[in-house]
């Protein structure tokens, strides 16, 4: 991110996100020894904001690589973590680095664009002192979740498994 950053509208966006997004406040648990999606209650986001603007300039960059690194390759817990992480990198007064880490189980490229998308908007509202214009949501992933379980469970869903098990053999 470059240019001037207004750090505390940036942690309120990504807090409202995830009071938006169920599934940004959700872990899974066995339950009856099947894995159930548990969706916690709205608790505050915070944004940890970590400096590297004190480093040597020359170092900065690979410190910055080094903490992305080790992000990336920090595991989640399904049953006591939520199963996503935000941090800001401060480069310097005009130069951030916002890291999203998310599992897999939680979001793909499309539900990444709607989350980006929906920071964005939060973090124009905020940044201008205003409040989210974003309408409420009609569906959550659980809703979406059990309709899928549903169409599978149900007289199409063997020949829609049947296809997808063709098509991907081998």
């Amino acid at each position: 991110l470059e240019g001037i950053l207004d750090e505390e509208a940036l942690a309120k966006s990504l807090d409202a996100v995830a009071q938006r997004h169920e599934i940004l406040r959700t872990r899974f648990s066995l339950i009856d020894g099947q894995l159930r999606q548990v969706i916690l209650p709205v608790l505050p986001f915070k944004l940890p904001v970590i400096e590297l603007a004190d480093l040597p300039e020359s170092e900065r960059w690979d410190e910055a690589i080094r903490i992305v690194a080790n992000e990336a390759q920090s595991p989640y817990d399904l049953t006591t973590d939520v199963l996503w992480r935000a941090s800001l990198l401060k480069l310097n007064p005009r130069s951030y680095m916002l890291l999203l880490t998310m599992n897999h189980l939680i979001s793909d490229g499309w539900s990444m664009k709607v989350l980006i998308g929906d920071t964005w908007s939060l973090y124009q509202a905020f940044a201008t002192g205003s409040t989210s214009t974003l309408p409420e949501l009609p569906i959550q992933f659980a809703d979406y979740a059990y309709w899928q379980r549903q169409l599978l469970d149900g007289p199409d869903g063997e020949r829609m498994i049947a296809y997808w098990r063709k098509q991907l053999a081998g």
